[in-house]
């Protein structure tokens, strides 16, 4: 048997399980328990999964501050606020960023920056973006 790239060892020195009667099944040159491994798996899963609640959290405070200086006319503080989020992925934050490249809002303008980001924001869905390539064309 294999636990990760090491072998599976018999504990030389066996303590029945409570599960099974058979002694502990320990992995690799560790000597961990495949319980052990199983809950580390399991924590390290639950802390991943706390991290992106994290990043969300923050996305979203950065994608409403960057909506309010937009609006405010504050536009390089905007695109400052709106780019991390279009990169981490979101799509009205994509659209933001493409619309202020193609029409230099913020940035200097560049159609073919405004199109890719404005692009990736369409290949989720994302209506405006979707409209605002077909007018493009």
């Amino acid at each position: 048997m294999r636990c990760g790239k090491s072998k599976i060892t018999k504990d030389p020195h066996p303590k029945p399980s409570p599960a099974s009667g058979r002694g502990d099944v320990r992995c690799g040159k560790s000597g961990i328990t495949k319980e052990v491994a199983v809950i580390r798996l399991m924590m390290l899963i639950a802390i991943s999964c706390m991290l992106q609640s994290c990043a969300s959290a923050v996305n979203s405070r950065h994608l409403e501050e960057g909506k309010q200086d937009f609006g405010a006319g504050n536009f390089k503080q905007a695109f400052h606020e709106l780019l991390p989020v279009a990169a981490n992925g979101d799509a009205h934050a994509q659209y933001a960023v493409g619309y202020m490249y193609y029409y230099g809002y913020g940035a200097t303008q560049d159609s073919e920056s405004g199109r890719f980001w404005m692009q990736k924001s369409a290949d989720q869905h994302y209506g405006p973006a979707v409209r605002a390539l077909q007018m493009l064309k």
